[in-house]
């Protein structure tokens, strides 16, 4: 029977105590609800110590000055140098000259003139003989090489026959042994027989038959 009791007063005081917590949390709740609403803090405005002002924009037609102007960009050229190859071939060695070996002189004005009428190659023919007149019927063209120009006129007065004309002109050839050389060279050009006729051209020495020879 005690223990009855004793458990009947154990259930009353836990029964007090939650009744006591309820009201303290209640109590609690209401204080918070009812309290006022925390201030914000103010700004702090930090203010500069240097005064700035603010920049004014520049006119549509204003000039930058050459430090700050845009310098335009240059594109690149391509390389146009060929690259070198991977294996470059040695280049030979220039052949040097032995010792002792004689040295070519120059050739002076009077063998490069007899060198030059030793190369005239004279046209017998009728169409040579003809051509010859009628290139010396003309004027001449001009020309800078002047040994050229002497073995061009020896070469038409011999093929056209006229041989005073020729005489004369040999004569009047500049250097020593010059006309000697060039009779040489016309007497055993002329006498000396063609390897080859060409078809179209006839001996000059032939007579032709009259006309209505058969």
């Amino acid at each position: 029977m005690s223990a009855l009791f004793y458990s009947t007063d154990l259930f009353a005081m836990n029964l007090r105590n939650l009744c006591s917590l309820f009201v303290l949390f209640s109590l609690s709740d209401f204080a918070l609800g009812q309290a006022p609403p925390a201030k914000p803090a103010p700004a702090i405005k930090i203010t500069p110590a240097v005064r700035t002002v603010p920049a004014k924009p520049l006119p549509a037609n204003a000039k930058l000055p050459p430090s700050t102007a845009p310098v335009p960009a240059i594109p690149a050229k391509p390389d146009a140098r060929p690259s070198a190859p991977a294996n470059p071939k040695p280049s030979a060695p220039p052949q040097a000259k032995p010792d002792g070996a004689p040295v070519e002189p120059a050739k002076s004005p009077r063998d490069l003139l007899h060198d030059a009428l030793k190369a005239v190659k004279f046209d017998r023919t009728p169409d040579g003989i003809l051509n010859a007149i009628d290139a010396l019927s003309q004027k001449p063209k001009p020309e800078k090489d002047k040994n050229k120009v002497i073995s061009e006129r020896f070469r038409l007065l011999a093929n056209a026959g006229r041989w005073s004309e020729l005489g004369r002109y040999i004569k009047s050839l500049p250097h020593n042994q010059t006309a000697e050389t060039a009779y040489r060279h016309l007497i055993r050009s002329i006498t000396r027989p063609p390897a080859t006729r060409p078809p179209s051209s006839r001996p000059t020495n032939v007579i032709p038959p009259p006309p209505g020879t058969p």
